[in-house]
């Protein structure tokens, strides 16, 4: 868990934080850790992408979601998509 010490500074980054840290196992994720270094697969990456669906009611696009490795980075596509932007 390298650099996992950072706090979330926003709803969405905590509420991403929960779910991969459900998904990974794993107790502390920070809004700037690389998912892919703390062991996320494309299999996770669909099982978050569901559970955003269900607990946020929003629809984002997997390859938006694959190039954004962090949370912050989710957390910017997830505002924009529930603000409307993203849909």
């Amino acid at each position: 868990m390298s650099g996992a010490s950072s706090t979330s500074r926003t709803e969405a980054e905590a509420t991403l934080s929960r779910i991969w840290c459900e998904v990974l196992g794993l107790d502390v994720i920070g809004p700037d850790d690389d998912l892919f270094d703390l062991g996320a697969t494309s299999l996770a990456l669909v099982m978050v992408l569901t559970m955003i669906d269900e607990t946020m009611n929003i629809d984002i696009d997997m390859e938006a979601m694959f190039g954004a490795t962090t949370i912050a980075e989710q957390a910017g596509l997830v505002e924009a998509a529930s603000s409307g932007a993203g849909r």
